[in-house]
């Protein structure tokens, strides 16, 4: 990773990420734990993750908009706008005040849809190709980093001080990244101004998808993999109380140990994508994911906490892999739509999941959602497993049936 480092530019955007990401670490569960607290209800709890990624059905617009921009400015102003959409957390009292965390969360997403697709261009602006899995895999090890201590040190400050000094804490980082960013100088051109009808610039992201045969698969495994995995979200609570006994603040203690393998898998996943090419990593790190599933379900902490330390070795290989096919398969023009609409692609899932669980936690043993769960992510992993032969490791050649398919791919046309 040495080599992405030497330039100033990327120190500095990867520097603003990590400051971002700081605050995030430390919220991640305080607005669910919050919840757990004041209404005693795990399934409101785990709405509080439904209500944040209610907004990335909106993704294509967030996309849209973030190309219609030059991405440091608009970086900027979406940091600060951040910040202060948490505010409202002051008020929080009791249990009536439920809706108040509910609304910060939708706020929250709402900004999440605007600033990856922004990041991520900004990104492809400033690292060569070469670089992109070595700039993913950097950004990858310091997100594990932070989960290892990030969402446990959250949890023990909302305990003594509580939710709105969390808040507060993270709100200064968006606007540290703010200010971050604005000391990043990086030519921009102005993007240029939309020739077609707004529809059709919504959706510019999709339909280059459906001519690029790589992105398409991964577009439909990984809402299938979202499908099946989000709703673990709602059912680490169930977890946590029902199988292990345990308090919901021991959520955090999960969290942390997947970040310590994490790191790990971080800088191991280069090695990886580089022996199976995107896809064919891809498939193989869910594949992995779908035996961590099952054993979520056995009510002993040691294997709890062993299959959580499997998990967060491979997570960030499904990360970089999918960001890293994005950048190289994506014209810079549409970076911002075509990240959004494979956020979309496992969104749609991911919502269905969080609601279904949400209900079904209250109904049905969590032990047999989470063996459904891994049925259905044992498919996504071969569904992207079978596909590898679209995104070949570097140095090798895609089959003459597949590059003739390809044709569209600025990858395999343009050498990107």
């Amino acid at each position: 990773m040495r080599a992405v480092f030497a330039d100033p530019r990327y120190r500095l955007l990867f520097a603003s990420t990590v400051v971002g990401m700081v605050g995030d670490w430390l919220f991640v569960l305080v607005l669910g734990v919050w919840v757990k607290e004041l209404t005693g209800s795990s399934g409101a709890a785990g709405l509080t993750l439904l209500f944040g990624a209610l907004p990335l059905l909106f993704a294509p617009f967030g996309g849209l908009l973030a190309d219609r921009f030059r991405r440091r400015p608009f970086l900027i102003a979406a940091n600060l706008a951040n910040a202060v959409v948490l505010l409202p957390l002051a008020l929080v009292h009791d249990e009536g005040d439920v809706w108040l965390v509910y609304g910060v969360a939708v706020l929250l997403g709402f900004g999440r849809i605007v600033d990856g697709p922004a990041t991520g261009g900004l990104l492809k602006r400033v690292v060569p190709p070469e670089r992109l899995v070595e700039a993913n895999s950097a950004r990858q090890v310091a997100t594990q980093a932070l989960r290892l201590g990030g969402p446990l040190a959250g949890v023990g400050l909302y305990a003594f001080a509580g939710g709105f000094t969390v808040a507060v804490i993270n709100a200064a980082s968006f606007v540290s990244a703010a200010a971050l960013i604005a000391l990043l100088r990086v030519d921009e051109e102005a993007p240029p101004k939309p020739e077609s009808h707004f529809l059709d610039e919504v959706t510019a992201g999709f339909r280059f998808i459906a001519r690029s045969p790589a992105l398409r698969r991964a577009m439909a495994g990984t809402g299938l993999m979202t499908f099946a995995g989000a709703g673990l979200e709602v059912l680490i609570y169930a977890i946590t109380d029902t199988g292990l006994g345990r308090p919901p603040e021991f959520v955090a203690v999960i969290v942390a140990v997947m970040g310590v393998s994490g790191i790990v898998g971080g800088f191991g996943a280069k090695r990886v994508i580089a022996r199976l090419g995107e896809l064919g990593a891809s498939g193989a790190a869910v594949g992995v994911l779908a035996v961590v599933l099952a054993a979520f379900a056995v009510p002993s902490t040691p294997v709890v906490l062993g299959a959580s330390l499997i998990a967060g070795f491979v997570i960030p290989v499904i990360a970089i892999a999918g960001a890293t096919l994005i950048q190289r398969e994506s014209p810079h023009e549409l970076m911002g739509r075509i990240g959004a609409a494979t956020d979309v692609a496992a969104i749609a899932p991911q919502l269905i999941s969080l609601a279904g669980g949400a209900y079904l936690v209250t109904v049905v043993s969590h032990q047999v959602l989470l063996a459904a769960m891994a049925v259905v992510m044992g498919g996504a992993a071969a569904y992207l497993f079978l596909g590898r032969r679209l995104s070949p490791p570097a140095g090798e050649s895609a089959s003459p049936s597949d590059r003739s398919s390809s044709a569209a791919s600025p990858r395999r046309s343009s050498g990107r």
